[in-house]
């Protein structure tokens, strides 16, 4: 897993994976499957494999992508056989994050507008390339460097648009910050 996860970014994986649990959880405890448990398991095992990549747990994510096709095409032996492993396995993974700390960001009035250029163009380059990691690394070097609360922002919003693969859209936010 990815330890350097913003405080942000963990809060909101933890609470995402604790839905898909808390919705997966009953429906895999039934002896029989109807369409609807399908397709509650496919909508909230679609909605955590990006996140789980995202963050460094692609073995994970793979799990999910193939728990994901197997409801879609009803293949109710392979869910039952794989099932209970990845939802142990999440959990796992929200403990672990639960259990890491990471102190409050340092807030000032003015950046170092150079090094935080320097970064968010990392972070640029690394999305480009599809980098989670080094594009995780550069908002951690910001995150602990003093910035001025809007950076704290668009690192949030940059966050955010990580978790949920809207590259293009982060890209554009890069583009127009480091146009100035």
């Amino acid at each position: 897993m990815n330890s350097n996860l913003s405080q942000r970014l963990r809060a909101s994986f933890i609470s995402d994976a604790k839905k898909v649990i808390g919705a997966v959880e009953p429906v895999v405890a039934r002896d029989e499957f109807c369409a609807y448990d399908l397709k509650v398991l496919t909508i909230h095992v679609h909605g955590v494999k990006a996140v789980l990549f995202n963050i460094g747990e692609s073995e994970l994510s793979k799990t999910a992508d193939a728990l994901e096709t197997a409801a879609r095409a009803g293949h109710l032996d392979f869910i039952r056989q794989e099932i209970d492993l990845f939802i142990e396995n999440l959990k796992g993974v929200v403990a672990s994050i639960e259990g890491e700390s990471e102190g409050a960001p340092k807030v000032q009035a003015n950046d170092d507008s150079d090094f935080v250029k320097s970064q968010l163009q990392i972070i640029k380059t690394a999305c480009d390339d599809f980098d989670i990691e080094v594009a995780q690394a550069a908002i951690e070097s910001l995150r602990q460097a003093s910035c001025s609360a809007e950076t704290l922002e668009l690192l949030r919003q940059i966050e955010e648009y990580i978790l949920v693969s809207d590259f293009d859209a982060m890209e554009e936010l890069l583009s127009r910050y480091l146009q100035m």
